[in-house]
């Protein structure tokens, strides 16, 4: 693994450059705020369309290794051969030996001085009204147990490109509570969002007939083929029966208490659950 990261560290930009002529806009970073500082990275990114992936790692200044959950119908595929390439690492998002093993491939490559570009929000993003989706935070777990940086990526494809944000550093560690840190990053990147589609955003009337038909037919059948399968794998409860604060305990690895049983035990959850349910807050400057 080691002598695959030194290698793709010094082709990553014949990679990026292969990538290119196989998306279907061209990829443009509009605002890079990542200084490199020697550590390793985790870029941690939105994930709303087919070809993000690829567009994303054409902006990104140095490889990383994707974490996919594609393999199934990406491995026998020109895309599945150029994340080979790239540095990919294959995960299957129902099942929970499969994320274990992932992570710990992550660690090592971190520890390795790797890269790793994650999509933390496990899906794609088909809210109408959500920037950015829930996030997990196994993201966090890799950051710390390896010192990485953590480093918000946001993508907003336009009528004529594909457009990136690369955001400042992410300080995790001043923060100690999982689920505010998590809450903070996810503010992050739809801050992010909100000013990358503003800076991008394309009048209607700029659009014509046929680009705005093929545009909305484009994303209706994406939608219909790709939302029920995507949608399971958001961050929400499995079980109808499991309530939200269950949902939070067991991420936490808090086992659940009532208020009769454990009194600070219950408070600290319901903190987790005020925590989850604020809404996004943005950071603008």
């Amino acid at each position: 693994m080691l002598i695959g990261i030194i290698i793709r560290k010094h082709l990553y930009k014949l990679l990026t450059t292969a990538f290119k002529p196989t998306l279907k806009k061209k990829p443009r970073i509009i605002k890079n705020e990542y200084i490199p500082n020697g550590k390793p990275t985790i870029f941690s990114s939105t994930h709303v369309f087919y070809d993000d992936v690829a567009a994303v790692l054409c902006c990104l200044p140095c490889n990383a290794y994707v974490l996919s959950g594609g393999k199934n119908y990406l491995q026998n595929t020109s895309d599945g051969l150029g994340l080979s390439l790239n540095g990919v690492i294959w995960v299957d998002r129902g099942n929970k030996k499969s994320r274990a093993d992932a992570l710990n491939k992550i660690k090592k490559i971190l520890s390795y001085r790797g890269n790793v570009l994650m999509f933390p929000e496990a899906a794609w993003n088909f809210s109408p009204n959500l920037l950015v989706q829930k996030l997990y935070w196994g993201i966090l777990e890799a950051a710390q147990a390896t010192g990485a940086n953590i480093a918000p990526v946001v993508i907003h494809e336009t009528d004529n490109e594909y457009v990136v944000h690369i955001g400042k550093i992410f300080d995790f560690i001043s923060i100690n509570d999982k689920a505010v840190t998590i809450s903070s990053l996810r503010d992050e990147m739809a801050t992010m969002v909100w000013d990358l589609i503003a800076e991008s955003i394309v009048k209607r009337e700029e659009i014509s007939h046929e680009s705005w038909r093929d545009y909305i037919y484009h994303k209706n059948r994406r939608r219909m083929f790709d939302y029920e399968k995507e949608e399971k794998y958001l961050l929400q409860s499995k079980e109808e029966s499991q309530t939200l604060g269950e949902l939070l305990a067991d991420l936490h690895g808090i086992k659940y208490k009532s208020m009769a049983t454990d009194w600070n035990t219950y408070m600290n959850i319901n903190r987790l659950i005020d925590n989850w349910n604020k809404p996004v807050k943005f950071h603008f400057s």
